[in-house]
C-alpha cells in the first residue's frame, strides 16, 4: 500500500498544500510563509486532506490490490499512474514562483522521507535542534509569558520518562 495508495495521496495534498502557499503568499501585502504557517489550522489541513483522498482513483486502489490479490481485481486499460505528472507539475509551480532546489527529484525526495515515524524522543531533539539554530528572521518561536518551561527542559523530562518506562519494563520482565 506504502508503494502505491499513500504515494499517490502524498503526491496530491503536496500538490494542494504548495498550490494554497503560493496563491496565499504570493503578491504584495500578503503574508510572508512564515505567517502563512503560523495560521495554518487543523481545519485547513483536514480539508486538504479530504480533497486530496478524492483525487485518489478506484483505478490506483485496483492497481495496488492487483500486486496482492490478482483474482480479485477488475483489470482495465485505463490504469494510469498519475503521480508522476503531479510532482512534475508541483515542479513547474515552484519554478513559475522562483523557488529554488525543488526539482523533481527533490520532490520525490521529500515525499519518500515521509515513510518514516518518529518518536517522542527524535521529536524532541528535532524541536531542541530548530530552537537552537533559529534564527529571529526565520524561525520565531513565540513563548508565553505563562509558559514556564523551555523547550530544552521538557526534551530532558521525556528522557527522564522514557528511562523510568524502560527500566519498568525490565523489572516486569524480571518479575516473568
Amino acid at each position: 500500500m506504502d508503494q502505491g495508495v499513500i504515494s499517490t495521496f502524498k503526491s496530491y495534498y503536496l500538490r494542494r498544500i504548495f498550490k494554497l502557499l503560493l496563491s496565499e503568499t504570493d503578491g504584495q501585502d500578503k503574508p510572508t510563509m512564515l505567517e502563512f504557517w503560523k495560521k495554518f489550522s487543523i481545519m485547513k489541513a483536514i480539508k486538504i486532506i479530504s480533497d486530496s483522498w478524492e483525487e485518489v482513483k478506484p483505478s490506483c486502489m485496483n492497481g495496488v490490490w492487483r500486486k496482492i490479490w490478482p483474482e480479485c481485481v477488475y483489470r482495465s486499460s485505463a490504469e494510469v499512474d498519475g503521480t508522476p505528472a503531479v510532482r512534475h507539475e508541483i515542479s513547474n509551480l515552484a519554478r513559475e514562483s522562483n523557488f529554488e532546489g525543488m526539482e523533481e527529484t527533490d520532490i520525490n525526495e521529500l515525499l519518500t522521507s515521509h515513510n518514516q515515524e518518529f518518536s517522542n524522543k527524535e521529536l524532541l531533539q528535532l524541536e531542541l535542534h530548530f530552537a537552537n539554530e533559529e534564527d529571529d528572521s526565520d524561525r520565531l518561536i513565540e513563548i508565553s509569558k505563562e509558559q514556564n518551561l523551555t523547550s530544552k527542559q521538557i526534551f530532558k523530562a521525556m528522557c527522564l520518562i522514557d528511562e523510568a518506562m524502560e527500566i519498568k519494563k525490565k523489572k516486569k520482565k524480571k518479575r516473568s
